[in-house]
């Protein structure tokens, strides 16, 4: 009887309806077994008695003693059970309170690590590319690692941290040399970056590494071209303007650009081409027809060079390269008084040393020497020496002075603008005219 009160004790409840196995002794399951024990206890004492009145009918003194030793037993195991269930229901509860603590911090501790993930990955990948090490992507082949550098790349540089995205691109095309895009992400973030991040031998490696992939592809074809107008290499430019306009044929602002860089960099040809292309498209714009009428004027078609300036002038009355033009026109034809025309109403809108230069070369050419002279003390008054071309137009035109001085046979103010020269340069020319000019006034005297 006393196991099967034991087994009653300590067997489990059920956990059929919770959907998991409940701790053993829980605070139900130490109700129902004091209930139960009640019960039992009632139905021994109903033995004892019935047991008693036996004995008195016959000799039941052995059974008797036995059924009492029994029953001391049995109040024995009731108090430690009962002492058991007590130390079991205290420490139950405790354990119940350190669990709900443990499943706090638990979850505290996963709110934070969520929060916290992309903050380390990005960090832990960038400490391992700055080290030479690899990430730890699910993928070690290089075309997947790449490609995971160029994803990274992609966001710092939508962050606007462009020395991160160089890093990473670089990465990138370390890793898998193959693909186009890779160096010229990298050349990209280089050309964003400040400097001196920005190196144009890097950014150039890059870009054309892509142009090696991809001869044509547009995106990197424009970099370079970029990088190639901003390093003063016009040559270079003209090649990769040329091959995009084969891609783009319809870019006006491509064309005026190769026009001109065409015209500057000595390819008159080339530039009347693309420039007659801008003038008809642009039919309100004055540059396009003045610039074509230049390269006309250098291949010797001066009748279309005029033609083009007067096109220009018809769209803008104040076009000053067209009114040079025209005048230079006119000086050629030895119209020095149509040449005068059109350079004073130039000098009038914006004035130059050239182009005061030019006007007292008419002058000079009508024989009006004191003119001449004006213009020319004109344009040495408005020269910066900021160069050696400057100082050398001052000394030529202290030359063309001094000889149209010698000339009006003024020696005292010839000799003047010639040590005014020589003060600059010592130069054959000046030297010679200061020598004619002692001589012619020595003989005045």
């Amino acid at each position: 009887m006393i196991s099967l009160i034991g087994d009653f004790i300590l067997a489990p409840e059920d956990s059929s309806n919770s959907g998991g196995t409940m701790p053993l002794f829980g605070k139900s399951s130490v109700k129902r077994i004091l209930n139960g024990l009640i019960p039992i206890s009632l139905l021994l004492l109903a033995a004892v008695i019935f047991l008693t009145a036996l004995m008195r009918r016959g000799d039941l003194s052995s059974l008797h003693d036995d059924v009492m030793a029994e029953i001391g037993s049995l109040k024995m195991c009731s108090n430690s059970i009962s002492g058991r269930l007590t130390q079991m229901e205290f420490a139950f509860g405790e354990d119940c309170d350190r669990l709900e603590k443990r499943i706090d911090e638990t979850i505290l501790s996963v709110e934070i690590l969520r929060k916290t993930e992309g903050i380390i990955e990005e960090v832990v990948s960038l400490q391992a590319l700055l080290s030479g090490m690899e990430p730890r992507f699910e993928s070690s082949e290089s075309s997947a690692l790449a490609a995971e550098y160029d994803r990274l790349g992609g966001e710092a540089f939508k962050d606007g941290r462009y020395e991160d995205a160089a890093a990473y691109f670089k990465a990138s095309w370390e890793r898998d040399p193959e693909p186009a895009l890779y160096p010229l992400n990298y050349a990209k973030a280089l050309k964003a970056s400040p400097l001196p991040i920005a190196d144009s031998t890097e950014i150039r490696r890059g870009v054309y590494a892509a142009l090696e992939k991809n001869p044509f592809s547009d995106e990197a074809l424009q970099l370079a071209y970029d990088m190639a107008l901003e390093t003063g290499d016009s040559e270079e430019a003209i090649v990769l303007g040329t091959t995009l306009l084969k891609i783009d044929p319809d870019d006006v602002e491509l064309t005026w650009d190769l026009g001109r860089l065409n015209l500057q960099y000595g390819n008159p040809e080339n530039a009347a081409a693309l420039l007659r292309t801008v003038s008809e498209l642009r039919p309100d714009d004055d540059a396009p027809p003045s610039l074509l009428g230049n390269a006309f004027y250098e291949l010797g078609k001066y009748d279309d060079a005029e033609r083009a300036y007067l096109e220009s002038l018809k769209r803008n009355p104040r076009n000053l390269v067209s009114l040079n033009g025209l005048g230079c026109l006119e000086f050629e034809d030895e119209m020095y008084e149509a040449a005068l025309v059109y350079w004073t109403k130039s000098a009038g809108i914006r004035s130059s040393p050239a182009l005061h230069e030019k006007i007292g070369r008419a002058y000079q050419s009508l024989g009006e020497g004191k003119r001449a002279i004006d213009a020319w003390n004109r344009s040495i008054t408005i020269t910066e020496l900021h160069t050696q071309d400057d100082i050398d137009n001052v000394v030529s035109r202290c030359a063309d002075i001094a000889e149209e001085y010698l000339r009006l046979n003024e020696p005292e103010k010839s000799l003047e603008y010639t040590r005014k020269g020589l003060s600059l340069e010592n130069v054959e020319r000046l030297r010679t005219i200061e020598i004619r000019a002692s001589e012619r006034l020595e003989r005045k005297r």
